[in-house]
């Protein structure tokens, strides 16, 4: 299943588990290990590849489009 800006927004709110700091953390999703937490706009992978293959995570996230690639900011 293709997933859309909708999709990720609504697994973000469902299983996203926000800190009293901003940090919010991802355990499990869909049953599957995702442990990782977005900071800032930043997201760390350490624990999805400590849990998985290190580099993982970064392999993943580079087959992913660069939406803004061609907006001016």
């Amino acid at each position: 299943m293709p997933w859309t800006k909708e999709i990720a927004s609504m697994y973000f709110e469902q299983f996203g588990q926000p800190d009293s700091d901003g940090t919010i953390t991802f355990k499990w999703v869909m049953s599957r290990p995702l442990n990782c937490k977005f900071i800032n706009n930043l997201v760390y992978v350490a624990g999805y590849n400590n849990d998985n293959d290190w580099g993982l995570a970064q392999r993943a996230i580079s087959t992913c489009p660069n939406l803004f690639k061609n907006k001016t900011l």
